[in-house]
């Protein structure tokens, strides 16, 4: 006999995954839908853009499989194929094979696309003045992988002295929109192994997507000269945190502007370091960033 509470409980999960996918149709823009709609014959019923919306019900599912999201998808989220008969009638079937050759012909580059356009369209309903500046929250975090050999050559388990562990490690830079709360499409890569990834790569990557001037917040690991110029050189404005031995070298060369309430404001013509030079030699020499350095008395 199934559970009442649990019944219900599937009842609401499905109810929020159509509001959810009724929102991304009708924030996403018409060119948008009609580029990811093509269909190869009037027969088509997976084109790119229903195979993507399948492949996004798979993943808030838990990852179940081929058979059970196709099932899920015909029964209960009919809205995610386009007018066919066979949808309308009922008569599609639900074998996954027809998906399983249409998520095999996406590439990353439309999937991709198919993430930033989400993103995109799920922010722009806060900012009426398309003008206006937008903020974006940056941090950092680590994911482990299932420990299958195939995740493991491309990111490599952490090691110590005992040995490997089991466990696929990815590093990931999340940007999320302040006033929205809508993440954007992480950077991620390896991290440990001979081609691993950095923080600074990552928000390098990252912050070539945003508008420019876009305001970004981060704290002290991004807080480094290398990362603060190449957001400077991409016509952002920066808020971030430092860590303390970072502080105190850079105020020793700093001028302080005033003290309000407690909270003294230096200013800096920062330069890299030597040491800044020789870890990134793509760096020109004469690099510099004039920055504004808060403190708060007591801390």
């Amino acid at each position: 006999m199934s559970n009442p509470s649990s019944a219900q409980s599937n009842i609401a999960s499905e109810q929020q995954l159509s509001s959810a996918f009724d929102l991304i149709l009708k924030h996403m823009p018409d060119s948008a839908i009609s580029a990811f709609s093509l269909r190869l014959s009037p027969a088509t019923v997976y084109t790119t853009l229903t195979t993507l919306l399948i492949l996004t019900l798979q993943r808030l599912s838990g990852g179940c499989s081929l058979e059970t999201v196709v099932r899920e998808a015909l029964a209960n989220h009919s809205q995610l194929f386009p007018d066919n008969k066979r949808v309308r009638d009922g008569t599609l079937s639900e074998n996954p094979s027809g998906f399983s050759r249409a998520r095999l012909k996406l590439s990353v580059e439309t999937t991709e696309k198919f993430c930033d356009i989400i993103s995109e369209s799920l922010i722009r309903p806060y900012h009426g003045d398309l003008q206006e500046s937008k903020t974006y929250v940056i941090d950092g975090t680590t994911l482990a992988l299932a420990p299958t050999d195939e995740l493991a050559k491309v990111y490599p388990p952490a090691r110590n002295q005992y040995g490997q562990s089991v466990w696929p490690v990815m590093q990931l830079t999340v940007a999320h929109e302040l006033i929205s709360g809508v993440a954007l499409r992480p950077e991620f890569g390896a991290m440990y192994g001979a081609d691993n990834t950095s923080e600074a790569e990552q928000i390098e990557n990252l912050i070539k997507r945003l508008p420019i001037n876009s305001i970004l917040l981060a704290d002290s690991g991004y807080g480094i000269f290398r990362v603060v110029y190449r957001c400077v050189l991409a016509k952002h404005n920066v808020i971030f945190r430092l860590s303390n031995s970072r502080f105190k070298a850079m105020v020793r060369s700093a001028r302080l502007v005033d003290t309000v309430d407690g909270i003294q404001k230096y200013e800096l013509l920062w330069k890299p370091s030597v040491k800044d030079l020789k870890h990134n030699p793509e760096l020109p020499g004469d690099a510099q960033v004039l920055v504004n350095i808060y403190s708060k008395t007591g801390n």
